[in-house]
């Protein structure tokens, strides 16, 4: 697991908490069967790569229309700045406090 994902989980709880796991753990899925089927030079399904693109999708449509808008409203403008900085200084990213 992502630390990014292990900060906004830590964040979460209930439905959302649950929602996001279960969409990570779908997404990690169908990443890692197109993964396979790309070193194994099998054929590669295009039904396979579609499902993937539609998962995502929904997915990123939930977490900006859902997930982020709760996290702007429940957790407070410093926690995220920290949590912001936290990431950024670990992952050697540029930005400002």
């Amino acid at each position: 697991m992502a630390e990014e994902e292990q900060l906004l989980l830590d964040l979460l709880s209930g439905d959302l908490r649950s929602r996001l796991l279960a969409e990570h753990d779908t997404l990690r899925s169908l990443f890692c069967s197109l993964d396979d089927q790309l070193d194994s030079g099998g054929p590669f399904a295009l039904d396979d790569l579609a499902s993937l693109a539609a998962t995502l999708r929904v997915h990123i449509r939930w977490e900006e229309r859902v997930l982020f808008p709760h996290l702007q409203t429940h957790v407070s403008l410093e926690e995220l700045r920290s949590l912001g900085n936290r990431l950024r200084d670990r992952h050697g990213l540029l930005g400002t406090s």
